[in-house]
């Protein structure tokens, strides 16, 4: 949230905690300690309505240009589309992989994919292919073959399934356990908006455009 009246923290937070004198000549800087602001933002009490307020976008530590990358290893990693995570090359259409898994975790408080070894619960990534490949299906060979020979070889089986791991059979992702407390029609909807976004294959990956005439946003 991006507050509008700024007069919270001027009269309240930088009054309470000022800031150390600085001196551009210091050979040693001084830092600002890290301190919640949570507490200065609204008054105490009352409501925050949404003249106090604005949805902004932030977070951009691993951003990039699409046709500048500054980094290979983009994205969240719970949130990696297919072919960064083989290291295969990726444009644009990563943000509408991202946007699917946003939507998902948004209605359910959990990411569709974890990722994680159920032996020390910690991130792998033949895990997180596999978790992908259960519900997505295999990956395309066209795809593979752009990606990391190392990581393709060690992964994948000829067919695009991960070599070494058998996919737990889990229901199906157009099901109650996937998309609790909805229709049958709503659950249908919502998995085949989830899934067109994220296709495995970014060449196949509808655009932004394409998306807003998905029947999912008609009611």
């Amino acid at each position: 949230m991006k507050i509008r009246d700024h007069s919270c923290i001027e009269s309240g937070y930088l009054r309470e905690c000022l800031p150390p004198a600085q001196d551009r000549n210091e050979t040693k800087y001084t830092p600002i300690p890290s301190q919640p602001l949570s507490g200065y933002y609204y008054p105490q009490t009352g409501k925050i309505g949404s003249d106090d307020s604005d949805v902004t976008l932030g977070d951009w530590g691993v951003s990039s240009w699409a046709d500048n990358h500054l980094t290979t290893l983009i994205q969240p990693v719970g949130l990696r589309a297919p072919e960064v995570l083989i290291k295969a090359p990726w444009d644009a259409s990563t943000d509408v992989w991202n946007l699917g898994a946003v939507v998902y975790e948004v209605f359910r408080g959990r990411r569709l994919f974890q990722g994680k070894d159920p032996q020390n619960n910690k991130y792998n990534l033949k895990n997180h292919l596999a978790e992908i490949v259960e519900v997505l299906g295999p990956f395309p060979r066209t795809l593979l073959d752009k990606g990391d020979p190392a990581i393709v070889a060690e992964h994948f089986d000829e067919k695009g399934m991960v070599k070494g791991v058998a996919p737990p059979k889990g229901p199906d992702f157009c099901s109650e356990e996937w998309f609790p407390r909805l229709s049958d029609a709503e659950r249908e909807l919502s998995a085949g908006f989830i899934r067109t976004m994220m296709t495995i294959d970014p060449a196949k990956r509808p655009s932004p455009e394409d998306l807003t005439g998905h029947p999912w946003f008609g009611d």
